[in-house]
């Protein structure tokens, strides 16, 4: 999938939005997206060999990986991005869109989600601007 090829920052996590399950969460230059593995990289049941049985299949089959996108989030219409918790975790990101659209997530570490979030806000505003400005 090109946004997987085009993604400044992407982690494998667990989504929390309707049944937990695994995903891929993905940060470009303009957008934050929330991908679903491959079913049969699901079926492994952990997160670890999932991760694992696509890197094989990837190395050494040649086989592409398709992740589907289940939400797509424009860098300019983030509401909020905010800590949760879950149960006793709070590395628990959130990321909410001006029109209610949700991305909630467990994460390795949500205070890197964080700064790198914000980096490409600040960014893709910047360049926005810039963009404007030449018309």
């Amino acid at each position: 999938m090109a946004l997987r090829q085009e993604s400044v920052f992407t982690e494998h996590v667990t989504s929390l939005k309707g049944i937990p399950s695994f995903a891929l969460l993905a940060l470009t230059s303009n957008k934050i997206a929330l991908l679903d593995w491959p079913w049969w990289a699901k079926m492994t049941g952990t997160k670890g060999a999932g991760v694992f049985a696509m890197t094989f299949a990837n190395q050494k089959l040649g086989k592409t990986i398709q992740f589907k996108e289940l939400v797509t989030v424009e860098l300019g219409d983030i509401q909020s991005v905010k800590r949760s918790r879950f149960g006793l975790n709070n590395n628990i990101l959130e990321v909410v869109a001006s029109d209610g659209r949700v991305i909630k997530v467990i994460v390795t570490s949500y205070e890197l989600w964080e700064q790198r979030i914000q980096q490409a806000v600040e960014w893709f505003q910047h360049a926005s601007a810039q963009k404007v400005a030449n018309f």
